[in-house]
């Protein structure tokens, strides 16, 4: 089972709180912020394997993270979220950053898919 903290960042409590259920059920240690400036006040102190963020959320968004923790922390592993309507912009951005993308709705089994990938990268 796998043993990788993951930080979930996104402004609906609801989808945090089911990935966090899923990935905990998986082996995966979890913590959940709702915003992105309390993820990158956490991720200044905090070490993580991965990190789950959604683009758009109000204030700090996913891209402002996203980009923090490329120049600052650069081991984590990133899977970014998005509900985008028309995604080639966000998956043109998550491919410039280096990071997996997923849209918005997505299955349990993509979303663990998605996470075993990054974290086959880990190893």
């Amino acid at each position: 089972m796998p043993n990788h903290s993951v930080l979930i960042v996104d402004d609906e409590h609801q989808i945090t709180e089911l990935i966090a259920s899923v990935l905990e059920d998986c082996g995966y240690q979890t913590n959940c912020l709702n915003g992105g400036a309390p993820a990158i006040e956490l991720l200044k102190t905090t070490e993580y394997d991965l990190l789950i963020c959604d683009l758009h959320m109000p204030g700090t968004n996913g891209r402002d993270v996203i980009e923090w923790t490329r120049s600052n922390r650069s081991r984590i592993r990133i899977l970014l979220l998005s509900g985008d309507i028309v995604p080639k912009d966000t998956s043109e951005f998550a491919r410039t950053c280096g990071v997996h993308f997923l849209s918005k709705p997505f299955s349990i089994s993509e979303l663990l898919k998605a996470v075993q990938n990054l974290s086959s990268e880990l190893s």
